[in-house]
């Protein structure tokens, strides 16, 4: 069924509506630019949704890459030398790294009572199930014991925390908890509680490349936050409306109790956030957002739209998606966002894939670090063309500072040197964070299978 047409409304890209026409104001005209929308529908039903429910023809008039041999993205170009890490990543003066960890694709972290680190993951490849790992350290001597694997049968269990003894586990649509884990680690039963999430195969109803890995913290409130992602977009553009009419419960984050009853969705407009932390003060949930790439095959839109760092003060609220990106409105749906749509209170270079944050809650970092928000910026996809390695954000953990009002006011690099190759072969990737009692901070990264620490010695 054809989406009603409306009247066309003037925005920083040009008039959207029926018709797109470029405009001349920077970096929102080059965008527009490359949109030719000669007009927009939105099919009725998911057989239709899976092959395009749009009919927006976008211009990819792309300029070449450098030349074969030169090109960074070139896959055929050999992997870089692996230094070891303390040789490899940068820090400011006094800190240190080293390796904590060995394990298969480590992506979030969470910590237990008894100083257990749990580690969830997932792969990609459809059909291969993914581990929960338990790295025990009953010396507290900062050294895991050993590496065991928790429970078995998952299927994409990126999503981990720990409250009061029990784990609980997000595995694309279901929730579980693990009661008393510690006490029974090569024994744990996982015992489901929720299972109403959106699956794997119902994003793909949409597009092969939709959101069904999630993340997962416990509240202050005592409820189990879970993000949802959008499944529909990859490309600013193509899918927006899609987006835009699609059900509540995506692009969203949700919560529940710790049974899993008392379902809510917490905030909308959230395109796909893989790392939230609450404030250890306010209690307010912060979290990172993912940009989505503005045309997916232009190396001219590198830099556009921004990765997201946003602050939800109460439920309820909506933070723009699919109207706005970060504060670019979307060049088709044209940026009429719901009333009272929340601003990032930080944007991000391009395509950082801004994934975990943490409040830094220790004692043993400078004081300027204490209470500031690191954030775990795993880095341009090699999915997205370049045409130096300037044009490659990320791949670094980052530091944002508040003020006295509790509101950013100055970013900083805190680790590189993560990247030693380019976005086509990269060597390490950091993927989530976590404060360990001492006040180190661990770092997964999916793409070595390393878990790393990081403390200040002076």
């Amino acid at each position: 069924m054809p989406r009603p047409e409306r009247e066309s409304t003037v925005t920083p890209f040009g008039p959207v509506g029926k018709h797109l026409v470029p405009s001349d104001v920077g970096v929102p005209g080059r965008i527009a630019a490359r949109f030719n929308v000669l007009e927009v529908g939105v099919m009725d039903s998911p057989r239709s949704r899976r092959r395009l429910r749009t009919v927006a023809a976008v211009a990819f008039a792309s300029p070449l890459l450098l030349t074969c041999g030169d090109d960074p993205t070139d896959p055929g170009r050999p992997a870089p030398e692996v230094l070891p890490i303390a040789e490899q990543v940068r820090l400011p003066p006094g800190f240190r790294i080293e390796e904590f960890a060995r394990v298969t694709r480590p992506r979030s972290l969470a910590l237990g009572d008894r100083g257990t680190v749990f580690v969830g993951t997932y792969y990609f490849t459809k059909g291969v199930t993914s581990p929960v790992w338990a790295l025990p350290d009953a010396d507290r001597d900062y050294t895991p014991d050993g590496v065991i694997e928790i429970a078995k049968g998952w299927g994409t269990p990126n999503g981990v925390d720990f409250h009061d003894g029990s784990l609980f586990v997000v595995d694309e649509d279901r929730v579980f908890r693990l009661d008393e884990v510690e006490t029974r680690l090569q024994a744990a039963v996982p015992v489901l509680i929720y299972s109403d999430l959106p699956s794997r195969a119902e994003t793909e109803e949409a597009t092969h490349l939709g959101h069904w890995w999630r993340y997962l913290r416990y509240g202050p409130d005592d409820r189990v936050y879970v993000s949802v992602g959008t499944r529909w977009s990859l490309e600013v553009g193509a899918h927006s409306l899609n987006d835009a009419v699609d059900q509540p419960r995506y692009s969203s984050i949700v919560s529940m109790s710790p049974d899993g009853s008392d379902f809510r969705v917490f905030a909308t407009g959230v395109r796909n956030s893989m790392g939230m932390d609450f404030h250890p003060v306010t209690g307010e949930l912060w979290f990172t957002d993912n940009g989505s790439s503005w045309p997916f095959s232009d190396p001219d839109f590198y830099d556009v739209p921004p990765d997201e760092l946003n602050r939800a003060t109460k439920p309820g609220q909506h933070f723009g998606f699919p109207w706005l990106h970060g504060r670019l409105p979307d060049p088709v749906s044209g940026g009429a966002a719901p009333a009272g749509t929340i601003p990032p209170v930080h944007e991000f270079a391009a395509h950082s894939a801004t994934l975990g944050a943490r409040f830094y809650t220790g004692s043993s970092f400078p004081a300027r670090y204490h209470g500031a928000l690191f954030v775990a910026e795993h880095g341009t996809e090699a999915t997205t063309p370049i045409r130096t390695l300037d044009n490659v954000h990320g791949d670094r953990i980052s530091v944002v500072f508040l003020d006295a009002d509790g509101d950013p006011e100055r970013y900083e690099v805190f680790a590189d040197g993560f990247l030693t190759g380019t976005n086509a072969t990269y060597s390490r990737r950091p993927v989530d964070l976590l404060i360990l009692d001492d006040g180190s901070l661990l770092v997964s990264d999916d793409q070595a299978g390393a878990i790393y620490r990081i403390w200040y010695e002076g």
